[in-house]
């Protein structure tokens, strides 16, 4: 759901809610129907149109189906071989996630005309040596895409979100 689709239901949730209220207090005898009573049937037919309306692109905008992302690893004459960058970022957490000093790691795998570019924000221990890890990060991720889906990583970026004490023991 885009900005304008939350924009458009915080207002409509908005005025279902004051309308809601308004009918409470009527029907409950605190407000008298009076003061309704001035909206004219051209006016009530116009505000329930813009609801109906605004009700049909909101149910429409929840029912779309996100695309899911994904790349094309091989293509032959039985068809497509695709696999979701998801599967890819998984893939990645499984190789770095042993390396000595990283204590977390989280990819971002992007996919823009062809080109497959990774972003991993990882978590690490002090006692390494930050460039020289990296460097054996990229170099094992990109080892490890190309021989597991076939295909050439063009960039890989690391973000040092934090230095932590140690990594977290299992027992």
């Amino acid at each position: 759901m885009g900005p304008f689709d939350r924009m458009l239901l915080a207002i409509y949730t908005v005025a279902i809610s004051v309308a809601a209220v308004l009918g409470l207090l009527v029907l409950t005898g605190l407000l008298a129907p009076d003061p309704l009573a001035m909206v004219t049937r051209d006016v009530a037919s116009a505000v329930l149109g813009v609801f109906l309306l605004v009700s049909l692109r909101l149910l429409w905008t929840t029912s779309q189906k996100k695309p899911e992302r994904q790349a094309v690893v091989d293509e032959n004459a039985l068809g497509q071989v695709k696999i979701t960058l998801t599967a890819i970022e998984s893939l990645i957490t499984k190789v770095v996630s042993p390396i000595p000093g990283i204590r977390e790691v989280r990819p971002k795998v992007v996919s823009d005309r062809g080109v497959i570019g990774i972003e991993i924000k990882a978590a690490v221990t002090p006692d390494i040596n930050i460039p020289d890890t990296s460097k054996a990060i990229q170099q094992t991720v990109q080892d490890s895409v190309r021989d597991v889906t076939g295909i050439t990583v063009e960039r890989i970026k690391i973000l040092v979100e934090s230095i932590a004490s140690t990594k977290g023991r299992v027992e």
